[in-house]
């Protein structure tokens, strides 16, 4: 059998890494809400003590170390496959030259703590600010503290034991649908109805859109215990999602970061000529294809150039960071890197 290229390693290694990470994320959220103390969080909701009820849910950065530790994996290995797999070359006297991805690299140190710090830290300041403005509305309907406490942490599924649904993990996008989807049940409106069952099927929970039309023939709303039945699968099926993105776009991102770090190395080393070194835009169709990075595809720059997309955006690779979510969520874009020779050594 043939020794798989670098793209089917690569490739070989996203599928195996992105469930990987989404797991962590799912996990951590999970390690969450499985240390809240609801009473805690109900007192302190009674007296009105929003900063005291969001700290009692103990949202932290190091809650989603897995992730970290998922994203350093990623990029880790990745760099290790590009590396071994660069072409065989050998000095003036015969000897092999060897190159290795070096994770002590300050550069790739450097890079790795960053991006991690970025990735966790806009997690939780997130997952903050969407839960305080859900603890506030709360307060400001006059809904009873119990209510809304279980509405942001979900509640026990009794034959688990564990709790599920609530807006912990989801961002504050996904909150807010979560909030106008309840309404919509709640309302006895058969419009708003109407809106609930035109959510996605990837996240509405199919088997309640029967007790929704009974309820917008009837004109009356949902009784409150199927709204909630309804509401945490919904929340489910969202935190499912957002944790596939995250597993998708990071592992990807830091495959192709450490991609470019390891020719970086090369370079840096010495055995790899930066200005024989060319990188390639490569464009992979998907469901819901970017416009501009479809007129990227096999644009050529040098090693240390930038890729100047349609949008403005300047990347140093397909999936680098500072294209932002907008250029890096789903994409499945990649970098293609050429080296004409290698720099002999006696």
């Amino acid at each position: 059998m043939p020794k798989p290229t670098l793209q089917q390693q690569l490739d070989a290694l996203f599928d195996k890494l992105w469930p990987e990470m989404a797991q962590a994320f799912r996990e951590a959220v999970a390690e969450i809400r499985s240390r809240i103390t609801l009473k805690v969080l109900i007192d302190r909701l009674t007296a009105g003590d929003i900063q005291g009820a969001l700290e009692a849910l103990h949202i932290d950065r190091a809650a989603f170390y897995p992730l970290e530790q998922a994203l350093t994996l990623a990029y880790q290995s990745g760099g290790a496959i590009v590396s071994q797999a660069m072409p065989l070359q050998r000095e003036a006297t015969g000897a092999r030259v060897v190159i290795r991805f070096d994770m002590r690299n300050p550069r790739a140190e450097a890079w790795l703590a960053e991006r991690s710090s970025q990735l966790v830290t806009g997690i939780v300041d997130d997952q903050r600010a969407s839960i305080q403005s859900a603890l506030v509305e709360g307060m400001a309907k006059g809904q009873n503290p119990t209510t809304t406490a279980l509405q942001v942490v979900g509640r026990i599924n009794r034959a688990t034991g564990k709790r599920e649904g609530g807006i912990v993990g989801l961002t504050s996008q996904q909150a807010q649908y979560v909030a106008a989807a309840r309404q919509e049940l709640l309302s006895g409106d058969p419009a708003q109805m109407a809106n609930y069952l035109a959510r996605s099927d990837n996240t509405r929970d199919k088997r309640f859109d029967k007790a929704v039309r009974a309820a917008m023939k009837a004109g009356k709303p949902l009784p409150a215990d199927t709204v909630n039945a309804a509401v945490t699968s919904y929340e489910n099926r969202m935190l499912k999602y957002r944790g596939d993105l995250i597993g998708k776009t990071e592992t990807f991102g830091g495959i192709a970061a450490s991609k470019h770090e390891a020719y970086a190395q090369a370079i840096q080393s010495g055995k790899v000529l930066a200005n024989r070194v060319k990188k390639r835009w490569k464009h992979f169709p998907n469901e819901h294809p970017r416009l501009w990075h479809e007129a990227m595809a096999n644009v050529e720059v040098p090693f240390d150039g930038l890729f100047s997309l349609p949008d403005g955006s300047q990347m140093a690779f397909a999936h680098d960071p500072t294209g932002g979510m907008k250029n890096n969520a789903g994409c499945h874009c990649q970098t293609d890197y050429f080296i004409d020779y290698f720099e002999s050594r006696a």
